[in-house]
């Protein structure tokens, strides 16, 4: 899970993932995304209450998250089905004051 993990988001480094900046000024995160990688990857490992073996990271971003799950400046992770299916996709959202939020989408 680990090295799938990490293969995908060095996928997405080398092609150029867009980073939104953050609506409230600020010119660079309170942590940065590799701080960030290492924290989700610690909770994947021991706190996760998904199961993420069918899954694959599908982006990460920087996002102003308006009040659902919880407003403020995050990181964004979004999870997609290896194979394709409807709803059930999962976002992890890493908030600028440590905390972690797994939201599923759909069903």
């Amino acid at each position: 899970m680990k090295i799938l993990f990490i293969a995908v988001f060095t996928a997405l480094l080398l092609t150029g993932v867009s980073f939104a900046q953050d609506q409230t000024g600020s010119s660079e995160p309170a942590i940065s995304l590799f701080q960030s990688v290492e924290v989700v990857k610690g909770y994947l490992n021991s706190k996760a209450k998904q199961d993420y073996s069918d899954k694959y990271l599908h982006s990460v971003s920087y996002h102003y998250s308006e009040g659902h799950p919880r407003k403020g400046a995050c990181w964004l992770y979004h999870f997609a089905f290896k194979q394709p299916r409807l709803g059930g996709d999962i976002s992890i959202y890493h908030f600028m004051d440590g905390e972690i939020i797994e939201f599923q989408h759909g069903p």
